[in-house]
């Protein structure tokens, strides 16, 4: 049994092609991948919920981070959007529902990438050159994504100033001018 330089078993192909694309910090996704492979055949598959630290913690940057930047800006703007239509906990819902189901959109994001490579008919080197550049790791975005989510944290904290001045006025903790 060969392996290639990711260490992947060439008895799984779409496993070493997941390696390629989840690149740095491939194991957890991997780990995802299999326990998903071991779902029972047939019927509908439902996502499968798993807890993404990462995703919790960087939030949006996470996504664009990992190349997934239509997904972070959704992620930047859906907690807001939320919160103005159905109140703060629907905010708060659709921050913990993306670390929830972070590595399920990240697997289905890295199989469509795959099935793109299969459709181009691309082969060795080329194919790993197309996922490895499809998937992976970006700073630069992720940097980007940092800033979408700092501008809309200060909007935020904007937006809700004239509550907090009333909040303070009201406990007495304003010093009168």
């Amino acid at each position: 049994m060969a392996t290639d330089r990711s260490g992947q078993s060439d008895e799984d192909p779409l496993k070493a092609d997941l390696a390629c694309f989840f690149a740095s910090g491939a194991q957890p996704y991997l780990q995802f991948y299999e326990k998903k492979r071991r779902q029972p055949a047939g019927g509908r598959r439902w996502p499968s919920p798993s807890w993404s630290w990462p995703a919790f913690g960087g939030w949006a940057v996470w996504f664009c981070y990992r190349k997934m930047r239509s997904i972070g800006l959704l992620v930047v703007l859906l907690p807001s959007f939320a919160s103005l239509v159905a109140g703060d906990w629907a905010g708060l819902l659709v921050y913990l529902g993306t670390a929830v189901f972070a590595k399920e959109i990240y697997l289905k994001t890295a199989l469509k990438a795959i099935a793109t490579a299969d459709h181009q008919g691309l082969a060795g080197e080329e194919r790993r050159r197309f996922l490895r550049s499809a998937g992976g790791t970006s700073l630069p975005w992720g940097a980007l994504g940092a800033v979408l989510v700092t501008v809309m944290s200060v909007l935020s904290a904007l937006d809700s100033l004239p509550d907090i001045i009333e909040w303070l006025d009201a406990a007495g903790l304003l010093i009168p001018s």
